[in-house]
């Protein structure tokens, strides 16, 4: 099985190599088009600038929701904590 995408990221994150704001965006095209296929497909009809963005957004939301919908109260908290550094 594959990591998930943001994890992937954050561990190059934490690597040698520091992350690229292109890295970041191929995490979120990854997040969005495994989560919401339709919504993907919907992004591909933007401009490259706009479907970017809404493809970072929608991955930062879709992270943290399933954060949110994971874990336990306590889990929770420690994990957004983890989250938001």
């Amino acid at each position: 099985l594959h990591a998930h995408p943001l994890r992937r990221w954050r561990q190059r994150a934490h690597s040698s190599r520091p992350p690229r704001l292109a890295d970041a965006y191929t995490t979120a095209r990854n997040i969005t088009r495994d989560a919401s296929k339709s919504f993907y497909l919907a992004t591909l009809l933007l401009p490259r600038r706009k479907r970017r963005a809404i493809q970072a957004l929608y991955g930062f939301l879709r992270t943290t929701d399933n954060i949110v919908d994971d874990g336990g109260p306590g889990a929770t908290l420690v994990a957004l904590e983890s989250w938001r550094i």
